[in-house]
């Protein structure tokens, strides 16, 4: 018998042609035994409805009251569904109603969330990952990988075992208005490639990925939540574009494939018939030419795409006969068992194909240990989903995603900072921190413009910027939409194009690199930088990269515009110091959290009004923070662009560390004078003074001595020492 060799999370599990053999024993490796005892065990208590009901997932929310929470007890108790998608909600109440319903099934479920970019997409108070166009423009999958180990470490600690995702649709449509930045972008292999990085970080740590939306929903420019999206393209077309993702994240094992709600007139002649309800699709594509035989689950069946054309009951019917396993999210699971146990006695089903896809979903359960469910406890659930580590993450997602498109005379990083008069200008939101970040390098003066700015205001705004030699824009407050110009007004295009008549322009989009297509003139723009998402900590990266802080990296995953297309990317070099977190450098954020108190502390106690704090190694600030006022009488707060004039620095940083260390070698002692350890002060008034009162200012020496006269000459400052601009 051929055998088809599924490894899914670093274990063997053998599926035969009949998919009737599959080893789970995470343990012991190589055992069909246990799995197959197990699922014969269950199998064998079960009666027909409980069999069909292991197919059904059914949706569940963590934000509703207590009456649908209660409702949901009873649906779990009376129909036992095989498994449940969690949506919008708070992370403690999920993981407590996830334990409240998996107590009261009898089979344990399968938990499933939707969450391609993480938790934060369904989940308050958790991490927004990098969509994944933002993660198309990435050159090293490596760094993909990793994210995706975070994202299932955090499902695990949920207590959830599948994720949809990720989207392994080629958007070559950049009319798309459901999938478009939900896409690893246009080119197959590009997205082949970072689909199978994401689904190995999932399926290594035991959290089941879901490739979706088969055959390819990159080409519509329809949302199948709402209608049946058309596709009027070959099959050739399709299977060498579309389906290349699908099929190489087969060759590479992935768990289950999610089947799309469209209308592939080349793939099913049968008019609007969904490929949700295909058999040509599933069965005779999907199965037996692409020889998938792990999960095939249909997207959800309350989608106006399907729903619209089918009426409830049969639609389920149907969407099992098409050669799905598990159907998700039907309108009603009564109606949706009744159906099917009506269709099998009718014998539009077969019970021995219920059967099979009951054992494949129980050998899955099996795998994942839930033969039966061990509940999480809620304790520092929230700490664990914001680890400064996965922010640490995130903040190398952007680093290695931002993209620079345009970059005349190599214009960035800037050089020679005390040559520009720089002003910044944020569209869109007063609130940021990418002006923040801007202002940590150099002098620079910010303005803002609001989306609804009046022409008028437009005008004096320009007035105002005409002395700047330089003027960074850049475009916040965005969104993903088309059809609304991805929240950019066509007249902040038009103050663009003024701007760049008058002043040299660094633009930078915080927004959907499709947006570039509205760029009607470039010529006068020196640089264009695409950050992809408006997430303060894009916005940090990408102010540091137009100083060098990072480097820009990025490619453009998508054809932007025929000017931008895709694979545009301008890498640069990194020239000055960075703003990081401390586990970049093997540092834990926690071990600094000490610093907070001990300065507060210092200012209560009224030894310092306030200070500033900034921690650096080999070129990366990993802790930067101002504390408290410049003066007791608290008129001006500390701001970490305060510039101090430092001194008696020597001592702290060369003199101290040395003494300290020869003191612990036994060579040296602080009760000793002078004149013991530098005989040159032996004939002079010094040699008796003793080292400790010198170290700690009590020797009554002379206090300051104004070295700053020995650099000027003449009355003129030595310009090799100065600067005439503050940087």
């Amino acid at each position: 018998m051929t055998k088809v060799w599924l490894v899914i999370l670093g274990v063997l599990i053998l599926w035969s042609t009949q998919q009737d053999n599959i080893v789970v024993n995470r343990e012991q490796g190589l055992a069909e035994d246990p799995a197959n005892k197990w699922v014969d065990s269950v199998m064998s208590d079960m009666n027909l409805e409980q069999k069909i009901a292991q197919c059904i997932m059914i949706p569940v929310y963590s934000n509703k009251d207590k009456a649908y929470e209660q409702e949901l007890d009873k649906i779990i108790q009376q129909y036992q569904p095989g498994g449940m998608c969690f949506f919008q909600g708070e992370p403690i109440h999920q993981l407590e109603l996830n334990n409240r319903w998996q107590k009261q099934s009898p089979i344990p479920m399968i938990v499933s969330m939707d969450a391609e970019w993480g938790l934060g997409m369904r989940l308050k108070n958790t991490i927004s990952f990098p969509r994944q166009m933002t993660l198309g423009a990435i050159r090293d999958e490596t760094v993909i990988y990793e994210m995706s180990v975070e994202i299932a470490k955090q499902l695990r600690r949920m207590n959830v075992h599948m994720n949809f995702a990720p989207v392994a649709d080629v958007n070559n449509n950049n009319k798309n208005p459901v999938i478009n930045s939900r896409s690893f972008g246009e080119s197959p292999a590009n997205v082949s490639a970072k689909s199978i990085a994401y689904m190995k970080g999932m399926q290594d740590n035991y959290v089941l990925a879901c490739a979706k939306h088969f055959p390819g929903h990159g080409d519509t420019d329809k949302d199948s939540h709402y209608t049946l999206p058309l596709i009027n393209k070959s099959a050739a077309e399709i299977d060498s574009i579309h389906l290349f993702p699908f099929k190489e994240l087969i060759k590479h094992n992935i768990a289950s494939i999610m089947v799309a709600h469209l209308h592939i007139p080349a793939l099913e002649r049968e008019k609007n018939k969904a490929t949700t309800l295909s058999y040509a699709v599933i069965t005779e594509l999907l199965k037996e030419k692409l020889g998938f035989n792990a999960l095939v689950i249909t997207d959800a069946l309350g989608m106006q795409g399907v729903a619209d054309y089918n009426t409830p009951g049969q639609l389920e019917v149907d969407a099992l006969k098409a050669g799905n396993d598990i159907l998700l999210m039907p309108a009603n699971i009564a109606t949706s068992i009744t159906a099917i146990k009506k269709a099998i006695e009718n014998e539009e089903l077969k019970l021995e194909d219920i059967e099979e896809k009951c054992r494949k979903i129980l050998k899955i359960k099996y795998w994942l240990g839930l033969r039966e469910y061990r509940a999480l406890k809620t304790d520092s659930l929230i700490d664990y989903l914001n680890r400064p580590e996965a922010l640490y993450l995130k903040q190398k997602l952007y680093e290695n995603a931002i993209t620079l498109v345009k970059n005349e005379n190599n214009l960035l990083p800037l050089r020679d900072l005390e040559k520009h008069k720089i002003a910044s200008v944020v569209v869109g939101s007063k609130e940021n921190c990418f002006q923040e970040y801007l202002s940590y390098y150099a002098p620079v003066d910010h303005y803002y413009l609001s989306r609804e700015s009046s022409s008028h205001e437009q005008e004096t705004l320009l007035n105002k910027l005409k002395d700047y030699s330089l003027v960074i824009l850049g475009l916040l407050n965005t969104n993903n939409s088309a059809k609304n110009n991805y929240g950019i007004r066509k007249s902040t295009y038009s103050f663009i194009e003024k701007l760049q008549q008058q002043n040299k322009i660094i633009l930078n989009f915080f927004a959907n690199p499709y947006s570039l297509d509205n760029l009607i003139l470039t010529e006068n723009i020196e640089a264009i930088i695409v950050s992809y998402e408006e997430d303060e900590l894009a916005q940090k990266v990408a102010a540091q990269g137009i100083f060098g802080g990072v480097a820009y990296k990025g490619k453009l995953p998508i054809t932007a515009s025929p000017r931008f297309p895709v694979g545009t990317g301008i890498e640069t070099q990194s020239i000055r110091m960075k703003f990081t977190w401390p586990e970049e450098l093997g540092i834990a954020s926690a071990d600094l959290y000490a610093i907070d108190s001990l300065v507060m502390e210092a200012i209560n106690e009224k030894a310092i009004p306030g200070c500033q704090i900034l921690l650096s190694k080999e070129g990366k600030v990993f802790f930067y923070k101002s504390y408290g006022h410049h003066t007791y009488d608290k008129k001006i707060p500390v701001k970490n662009t305060d510039i101090y004039d430092l001194a008696s620095l020597t001592k702290i940083l060369a003199t101290t560390p040395m003494l300290m260390k020869l003191s612990d070698e036994g060579l040296f002692s602080v009760d000793s004078t002078l004149g013991t350890y530098l005989p040159a002060l032996q004939q002079t008034d010094k040699k008796d003074l003793e080292i400790k009162k010198v170290l700690t200012h009590t020797a009554r020496l002379r206090p300051w001595i104004p070295f700053f006269l020995e650099t000027i000459k003449e009355g003129e400052w030595d310009n090799t020492i100065y600067s005439a601009v503050k940087t």
